[in-house]
């Protein structure tokens, strides 16, 4: 529940963006004596700013328990007044189970009162908790109309929801051309933690519409300026795709090895990028052929998952080629594939 705890974060920050100097750790001891007294008389945004130090204190003293207790308790006091950012931060909790025992229900809940009122975090988490509906029902209509509100207030990620909406059809009818549209405005978007560079991976999907030509003209020159544009923001799978793009080659990009080579090695553990450094090296493009060196990056790969780097290991167990001579273990990275749909796997089998 990683990203439960990302919403709780997010919406702490709401308020403490308001704080002043040391935002991000425990208040002073005098800073928090005034608030508290102001709690007590049951001010929600001193309780919520309580609620805030309590949690805090969690990362930056001694990680008590009471201190997320009293988090919490502060929360309920606040969010029950109608203070929006408590309620988004109380919904996170139950919905991570943190301090609280987990509650999908009291979680949508909150989430809905919160972003009701404009609360950018809970509309947010409502659009992926409709969109992915595995705690409730999958709801593709409320799902987009989440993300549209979160979007309206512009926020960067609410944007790129939108555009993957019209971009699959997720809640609204299939349309490319808007999803450049909201692609291109939150990859344009300012003040994100990126800096003004807008979110990576609305760069890297907007370079798949380029490379496609869907919803804009296909031009394979302004796709790999979106791909390097997501790399250079750490978009994890943009620096496989350019890497794939130099290895292929076309009319606007000539086949260039050296550097198909440079990205899929910069592309780190990514497995498709481990089993296209398996091509390079079986096949000496870019670097002198090593065969040792191309199985130990087709295995990476098959370890990792990659389905079309299963079924060749498996082939090569089939054969003992470079590797053990072995139908049985052939047969089990054949399985593996197969079980993700790989057809070739699937005949293997048979």
């Amino acid at each position: 529940m990683k990203y439960a705890r990302f919403l709780l974060v997010s919406a702490l920050l709401l308020m403490a963006s308001c704080a002043g100097p040391g935002v991000g750790k425990p208040m002073s001891s005098r800073e928090a004596s005034v608030l508290r007294a102001a709690a007590e008389k049951g001010d929600p945004e001193a309780q919520f700013r309580l609620a805030e130090d309590y949690y805090w204190q969690l990362y930056w003293r001694d990680r008590r328990t009471s201190d997320l207790n009293e988090a919490v308790r502060w929360l309920k006091r606040s969010a029950a007044q109608g203070y929006a950012e408590a309620q988004s931060g109380l919904a996170c909790l139950y919905e991570d189970g943190r301090g609280v025992e987990k509650n999908v229900a009291e979680a949508l809940k909150w989430h809905t009162k919160a972003a009701e009122q404009g609360n950018v975090v809970s509309q947010k988490a409502l659009g992926n908790t409709y969109r992915k509906g595995k705690e409730v029902p999958r709801d593709e209509a409320a799902a987009f109309r989440w993300f549209v509100r979160a979007a309206e207030q512009k926020d960067p990620h609410g944007m790129l929801c939108v555009g993957e909406c019209y971009d699959e059809g997720i809640g609204v009818a299939e349309n490319p051309k808007e999803a450049a549209k909201w692609y291109r405005r939150a990859a344009t978007a300012r003040n994100t933690k990126w800096g003004d560079d807008g979110v990576p991976h609305a760069h890297f999907l907007l370079g798949k519409l380029y490379a496609a030509g869907r919803g804009v003209p296909k031009d394979e020159i302004e796709a790999m300026k979106c791909f390097k544009k997501a790399a250079g923001l750490g978009h994890i799978k943009a620096p496989c795709l350019i890497g794939l793009m130099y290895a292929t080659g076309s009319e606007k990009i000539p086949r260039d090895d050296a550097e198909a080579l440079n990205w899929f090695r910069k592309a780190g553990h990514s497995p498709e990028a481990q089993y296209q450094l398996w091509v390079m090296y079986s096949m000496g493009r870019g670097v002198p052929k090593n065969d040792t060196l191309a199985v130990e990056y087709l295995e990476r790969a098959a370890k990792a998952g990659y389905a079309e780097a299963q079924y060749n290991i498996g082939l090569k167990h089939m054969t003992g080629q470079g590797v053990l001579h072995s139908r049985p273990v052939a047969m089990g990275w054949f399985r593996k594939a197969a079980a993700q749909g790989h057809e070739g796997a699937k005949m293997m089998l048979e």
